[in-house]
């Protein structure tokens, strides 16, 4: 073999290591991604319940467990944290890993990893607003 061929080959073996590598940080990306999405997604759905209650006491009235419905702030919250103590928080874990799962579904559809988070909290917040609205229009 001539030493362009070898050099040649030689290009060839460090442009394939390269490409490997390439294709590792995309797979470790990728993988960070679906743990901070889940992560978000789980945060999320806590962190929405509170303004979106509060919303929906000033539209429909917010139900106090064991009681009545109120459109006062600071009996809304209390209401919402004993629905939370009481098992809301199964639910709104599940909502949560719901929407990491619509996430990571929409962004591989479209193919843009980027996009997984913004996705799960956009799906998160929908999800939210559903459920409280259907505990809002049930207890009423």
């Amino acid at each position: 073999m001539t030493d362009q061929a070898l050099e040649l080959k030689a290009t060839d073996f460090v442009l394939a290591n390269d490409i490997d590598e390439v294709k590792s940080l995309q797979q470790s990306n990728t993988m960070l991604s679906i743990v901070l999405s889940a992560t978000m997604g789980i945060i999320a759905a806590f962190a929405f319940t509170v303004p979106i209650a509060l919303l929906m006491a000033f539209t429909f009235g917010f139900p106090v467990p064991f009681s009545f419905m109120t459109d006062d702030i600071r009996v809304a919250i209390a209401g919402l944290v004993l629905f939370i103590v009481f098992g809301g928080f199964l639910v709104l874990i599940v909502v949560g890993c719901v929407s990491v799962a619509v996430g990571i579904f929409w962004s591989r559809a479209i193919k843009r990893d980027s996009l997984m988070i913004p996705l799960t909290l956009l799906t998160c917040a929908v999800l939210d607003t559903i459920t409280l609205l259907g505990l809002c229009l049930t207890l009423k």
